[in-house]
């Protein structure tokens, strides 16, 4: 069983508690607090983990001085915020393990901020959340923390600090490309909200939705891509990426019942606009609009996500009694927990393909208790390299072919 099956089984395990413990709410508390802190210190002991590690290490310890990265003198391609990031704790010394803490921690910190939010049933929330969100924490540290930021905006978007936003915002900007994206429709919608979001908005981004899992985008944008003027370099590589796109995925039916779900709720009570709910509204855009193009998806999803399930969560604990509401909470939970049991089996079945199948075996920080660091280093380095080289690069899908 390889690292993130393990934390995977465990969350099941913790997440899934939260249905048989509804009349304890103290317990429920003491298991949140208790799955958070393992989650945590599963996620922070992390060694020298995963593929990425084969860029990430060598920038580390090749960035230059804070004065050269403010003066954007550096040559490799990862953006100014994350290189003075970098830039500061190396001129510390602090390790790039140290470094990985740090990030993990800035998320986490933040992630507990909005978790408090939820009256009940917390664990089951984090367990959607490493569901969805184990690459994020795992092996995108430049992400992590643009996405750490961007959460820490709404956040302040919601406590009406018009300074933090402002710094928030930038850091998130800063920190990942995405960031640029994420944060300025955000901050759009912000601005011109109305006071109420129809429910009538929520079924036709349903049927939209529908609609694009029906057509065959791929081949509708590869034709229109063809009538631009572009460079044939930038075609090839543009309908590349276009040709990964899936029309059916079985997290449909995830997005389809959150969708129904709020559209459901919002149109049995009153609920006033708040900052939440205007984050939830552009998500939900975000996610019609790429569904099909999931390896995109993925990346600007994680923005939107702990953001949409603590909305979600309160949506629904809110407004209990209302018409079938026990019935909706029974699908959503049955529908995540099959999906979450297909994302083990896809995981497993993964690792037994592939070539490399040391990428995901466990390396903690306690494996520095009977081994030599610059042994244990150098090892994790060389298994990925050889993952890129026999697995990524083995895989078509991942290789840009000329015409």
């Amino acid at each position: 069983m390889n690292y993130i099956t393990i934390i995977f089984v465990l969350l099941l395990l913790l997440g899934t508690s939260d249905l048989i413990t509804e009349k304890y709410p103290k317990l429920q508390a003491d298991i949140y607090n208790c799955a958070f802190f393992v989650t945590v210190f599963l996620f922070l002991i992390k060694y020298y983990f995963g593929p990425d590690i084969v860029h990430y290490v060598p920038h580390y310890y090749g960035m230059t001085s804070v004065s050269e990265v403010l003066l954007m003198n550096y040559s490799n391609n990862f953006e100014w915020g994350y290189n003075l990031f970098c830039s500061i704790l190396n001129s510390m010394n602090v390790s790039f393990y140290w470094m990985t803490v740090l990030v993990d921690l800035i998320y986490f910190y933040v992630i507990y901020l909005l978790f408090n939010q939820i009256k009940n049933k917390r664990t089951f929330a984090l367990m959607v959340l490493v569901l969805f969100e184990y690459n994020l924490i795992f092996f995108e540290y430049r992400q992590c923390l643009s996405v750490s930021f961007f959460l820490l905006m709404t956040i302040c978007m919601q406590r009406e600090n018009k300074v933090g936003i402002i710094i928030c915002a930038l850091l998130s900007i800063i920190c990942h490309k995405a960031g640029i994206f994420v944060v300025g429709l955000t901050l759009f919608f912000f601005l011109i909200h109305g006071k109420k979001i129809r429910p009538l908005v929520y079924q036709i981004l349903f049927w939209v939705l529908v609609l694009m899992m029906l057509l065959p985008i791929t081949k509708i944008s590869v034709f229109f891509l063809h009538l631009l003027p572009l460079p044939e370099s930038y075609l090839i590589s543009l309908e590349h990426h276009l040709s990964l796109g899936r029309q059916f995925q079985l997290i449909f039916f995830i997005y389809a019942l959150t969708i129904l779900c709020i559209e459901y709720y919002i149109s049995c009570q009153k609920n006033n606009i708040n900052t939440f709910a205007i984050v939830s509204i552009v998500a939900i855009c975000i996610i019609i609009s790429l569904y099909q193009y999931y390896y995109l998806l993925n990346r600007i999803r994680s923005y939107f996500l702990p953001i949409l399930i603590v909305y979600i969560f309160n949506l629904i604990q809110n407004n209990s009694t209302i018409r079938y509401g026990t019935l909706i909470r029974q699908s959503l939970c049955i529908v995540v927990i099959i999906f979450f049991l297909h994302q083990i089996n896809l995981i497993e079945n993964g690792m037994s393909k592939m070539k490399n199948k040391e990428i995901n075996t466990p390396c903690t920080i306690f494996n520095l208790i009977n081994h030599d660091k610059n042994q244990i280093q150098n090892r994790q380095l060389q298994i990925a390299d050889r993952w890129w080289v026999e697995d990524y690069l083995e895989d078509e899908n991942n290789v840009i072919k000329k015409k």
